[in-house]
């Protein structure tokens, strides 16, 4: 009977024990998954340069603590080029900068220790050209600059930067593709040769989902383009 009991009271422990383990684990692993991803990430592209520049970095908001840690990725892609990674504060930064033809949809994708690779598709809209009235900026007349392109998203502005023979530069914003310099805004520019050239930027506004957060920024700068300035 002595030996029935133990053998009874051993197994009694070793479930408790099993079901003490599993309950860990299943804690977790929910703590796991309700931690969230923070993805960031910033694509430039260079007309005149034919260069494009990707960055994406990675954090975890862990959900016992609402702390931001650092998130390292087993491997990171972009356009199947590896980017190499570095920490950088509270976040895993990888980068990349390449000569390349211009595209319309760009690719980031990444694997964690899960191995389950995600993809981030960011497209850019291009400025396919702008143009100024015979290449003259007029300090007394004003000018009108047109941009060709697809019209403007609600979260994309241009910025248009006009530079003198000194190197003295303006900069505009505008939310249209025809854009108005008044006279009084370029007054402080030195007549003769200058160049210009535009933005176009769109920020992609932090999108929250039950595991991770998103949040991007893409620029297309133009060619450069001499123009006149003059009175």
């Amino acid at each position: 009977m002595l030996n029935v009991k133990k053998t009874n009271s051993l197994s009694i422990a070793f479930i408790l024990l099993l079901c003490f383990y599993f309950s860990c684990e299943t804690t977790q692993k929910q703590s796991l998954q309700n931690d969230i991803l923070k993805i960031d990430y910033y694509v430039r592209y260079l007309q005149s340069d034919k260069q494009v520049k990707a960055e994406i970095s990675f954090s975890e908001i862990v959900d016992s603590t609402k702390k931001i840690v650092p998130k390292r990725m087993e491997e990171v892609l972009f356009q199947n080029s590896a980017l190499d990674g570095k920490k950088v504060k509270d976040t895993y930064k990888y980068q990349l900068a390449k000569q390349s033809p211009f595209v319309d949809t760009y690719n980031f994708a990444f694997r964690d220790y899960t191995q389950q690779v995600a993809n981030q598709p960011v497209s850019i809209n291009p400025i396919a050209d702008f143009s100024i009235k015979k290449n003259k900026v007029s300090k007394l007349g004003g000018t009108t600059i047109s941009l060709e392109g697809k019209p403007l998203q609600e979260e994309e502005s241009i910025i248009i930067l006009l530079s003198d023979a000194n190197n003295k530069t303006i900069t505009f914003f505008a939310k249209a593709l025809a854009i108005n310099i008044s006279p009084e805004k370029i007054s402080g520019l030195t007549l003769g040769q200058g160049t210009i050239y535009a933005v176009r930027k769109q920020n992609l506004n932090e999108t929250s989902a039950a595991s991770y957060q998103l949040k991007g920024l893409t620029e297309y700068y133009s060619e450069v383009k001499e123009i006149e300035i003059v009175e």
